[in-house]
């Protein structure tokens, strides 16, 4: 990435505080991302979004107030170029196809956050 390229506006949702805290961490290392924020329910996350103007959000599926299906649905309604991750806990079918019928890009298990995640973002026309 050159020295004057944008850096991606990443916006982590997730509920839970370690794995959070994790990922905000990971993150905070990669000359391409600058963190806007961190929301901690599905309404926040839109909210969010929206006011901070996300490129990418990295969504868990399962939060409170608002799952992160219907938090993507929102945000993609008022932002359609944002990028939206989701990140889940476990491997299920039904999830999958309502979060990419939600226009998710894609979907990353948690515990292989640090294999699939730096990939995942250098794919990102951006």
């Amino acid at each position: 990435m050159g020295a004057d390229a944008p850096r991606l506006r990443v916006l982590v949702a997730d509920d839970d505080d370690m794995f959070a805290g994790a990922l905000l961490a990971l993150l905070e290392r990669d000359e391409r991302i600058e963190l806007i924020g961190r929301a901690r329910n599905g309404d926040e996350a839109a909210e969010m979004a929206h006011s901070l103007q996300a490129g990418l959000v990295l969504m868990d599926i399962q939060m409170p107030n608002l799952n992160g299906i219907e938090a993507a649905k929102q945000i993609l309604a008022r932002r359609p170029k944002t990028h939206i991750f989701m990140l889940t806990g476990w491997d299920d079918e039904d999830y999958a196809d309502a979060a990419l019928s939600a226009g998710v890009v894609t979907l990353i298990e948690k515990g292989n956050v640090l294999d699939e995640l730096p990939a995942a973002i250098a794919k990102l026309h951006v």
